[in-house]
């Protein structure tokens, strides 16, 4: 990233409490400001995060519920509406959905499990989504299951983001 010094001192730079996100949450805060951002078409680096086992990329997506919750905070009732749609989204599939299951197994003698087949339907739409982007159908169908499967890390980092505000201090999440 390349910016003006005087931008990024007039926004005060990096916000310290975002443990992650912390580039988009400063995007937003220079956009705010009335500065404006170029985002080259161009593949500048690539970042190894290093995560070989599951247990890395469960925790690194508690990490991503985290910092999505802050960038919310700090910048979803702007008009940049910064993660709205992703908070939604992860609070309906990893959090409401399974609540409302559960919540409704004995009253409907079980036939709430019913609703388990909207994540094979929102699978279904998120795995074409993938395949209109140009991935492999083997690539789209594994990036579909992890996207499924970590709006539960997201919510779990989501009410971590919630405790440590309430705490008033945030602390970085580890997942090498």
């Amino acid at each position: 990233m390349a910016a003006r010094i005087s931008a990024l001192r007039q926004v005060g730079g990096f916000n310290e409490n975002a443990i992650a996100g912390e580039e988009p949450e400063l995007g937003i805060k220079l956009g705010l400001a009335g500065y404006s951002m170029i985002k080259l078409d161009q593949e500048m680096a690539t970042h190894d995060a290093q995560m070989t086992r599951f247990g890395q990329w469960w925790t690194r997506s508690v990490r991503a519920g985290h910092a999505l919750a802050h960038r919310y905070t700090c910048h979803g009732r702007t008009r940049y509406r910064d993660g709205r749609r992703e908070i939604r989204s992860d609070l309906v599939w990893g959090l409401a959905l399974p609540l409302i299951i559960v919540g409704l197994l004995l009253p409907t003698r079980g036939l709430s499990l019913i609703l388990l087949g909207a994540y094979p339907l929102q699978g279904w739409r998120v795995y074409r989504r993938y395949l209109s982007d140009g991935l492999s159908p083997a690539d789209a169908a594994l990036v579909t299951r992890f996207v499924m499967l970590g709006k539960f890390a997201e919510v779990i980092g989501i009410m971590r983001y919630c405790l440590n505000r309430i705490r008033g201090r945030f602390h970085v999440i580890e997942y090498r």
